[in-house]
């Protein structure tokens, strides 16, 4: 939901992927972080703090329609969906890309609003997040080829249930 329009909402101790509901009298199980599984949480809401800090599209245009563009939303079969994140003029767009199955999708395509260099800039199927590594880093360059009624497109490895975030690099 960070790449979401609208504003983040995280109750307490959600970034330490607590087993169970807050407790004002007990506070954050702060114990848990000496599990690597909950160090990765806790590193992937840091990380994604930063990242819609330092890009204006995931906040700019946040309560307005031109912010946000559907690329694919109906992809049942391979429970897959993709959107745009957009600022204003002279920010670098954002792809959102998810995969809500267990399967790796390689060499999935997604349209691109514009041909160049997209750069990875997230994958919550990180090593560092307790996940498997699979991804497109450091990013990939467009084909040239129009898919999703897109001028352009790039290839993409879908991790099995992730979301991966590129920008276009200018």
């Amino acid at each position: 939901m960070w790449t979401h329009p609208g504003k983040n909402l995280l109750f307490m101790g959600g970034e330490l992927a607590q087993w169970t509901e807050w407790n004002h009298d007990d506070g954050p199980a702060w114990e848990l972080l000496d599990f690597d599984t909950h160090r990765g949480v806790q590193q992937l809401i840091s990380d994604l703090n930063k990242i819609v800090v330092e890009n204006p599209a995931l906040h700019q245009l946040d309560f307005v329609d031109e912010g946000f563009e559907w690329i694919e939303c109906l992809n049942g079969k391979d429970s897959t969906l993709g959107y745009l994140r957009k600022g204003f003029d002279g920010a670098s767009p954002i792809l959102v890309c998810c995969n809500f199955t267990p399967v790796v999708r390689y060499d999935y395509r997604m349209g691109v609003p514009q041909g160049g260099y997209w750069k990875e800039i997230f994958n919550s199927d990180s090593e560092a997040y307790g996940g498997s590594n699979v991804g497109n880093y450091p990013g990939c360059n467009s084909t040239g080829e129009g898919h999703h009624g897109r001028p352009d497109s790039i290839s993409l490895n879908l991790p099995p249930l992730s979301t991966v975030i590129l920008r276009l690099e200018k």
